[in-house]
């Protein structure tokens, strides 16, 4: 809120923008992409089933390189985010404030959404790329608004930042979802 420290408020937006960087970055290698020889996508890129074809956005796997790190990162934000939570918000918000108790209990599911859908992204990245690269960007893109905009309006009190929170939400179902297609897709599609 507006009354926490400086400090608090100022690590809070770096380890969000830690965040923010990561996935942009992992954008950027993408794009940056040659054409090298890889695996099809759905299998595992042993030498003997590499078959050269072009690499794309949604096949590459420097994106898939780029989300786990974005995961690393995102899942020590969430830890040392539940850390300050656990140690000292209270004292940084004011204890005894009527919005106290209601920012604290904000903060803690910014951090389990974070640390589950970290966990989650670190998971699907040995999943076929057609289905870790989409679901990926959706689950990085989901942390980022929805517990980043959670984590932003604690500590600095900005209403602003609640109707960015939603989008987050959806952005994290849209991910479960493109996992739930792409193996019912399968389950129920003739090989």
């Amino acid at each position: 809120m507006s009354d926490a420290s400086p400090v608090v408020k100022t690590a809070g937006l770096l380890l969000a923008g830690a965040g923010a960087a990561t996935g942009a970055y992992a954008i950027y290698s993408a794009s940056s992409a040659e054409s090298v020889p890889s695996a099809p996508i759905g299998q595992n890129s042993d030498a003997s089933t590499l078959t050269p074809h072009a690499v794309t956005f949604w096949n590459s796997p420097r994106v898939r390189d780029g989300l786990i790190g974005f995961a690393g990162v995102a899942g020590a934000v969430s830890v040392g985010g539940g850390a300050i939570g656990f140690h000292g918000l209270k004292k940084w918000l004011g204890a005894g404030k009527p919005d106290t108790e209601k920012f604290v209990r904000f903060w803690e599911i910014a951090v389990s959404y974070a640390l589950w859908h970290s966990a989650a992204l670190m998971g699907i990245s040995s999943l076929p790329l057609a289905c870790a690269v989409p679901a990926g960007l959706a689950f990085a893109t989901g942390i980022m608004l929805f517990s980043g905009s959670i984590f932003a309006y604690v500590l600095t009190g900005v209403q602003a930042f609640q109707y960015m929170t939603p989008f987050g939400g959806i952005a994290l179902m849209a991910g479960w979802s493109v996992l739930g297609v792409y193996f019912l897709s399968r389950a129920i599609s003739p090989k």
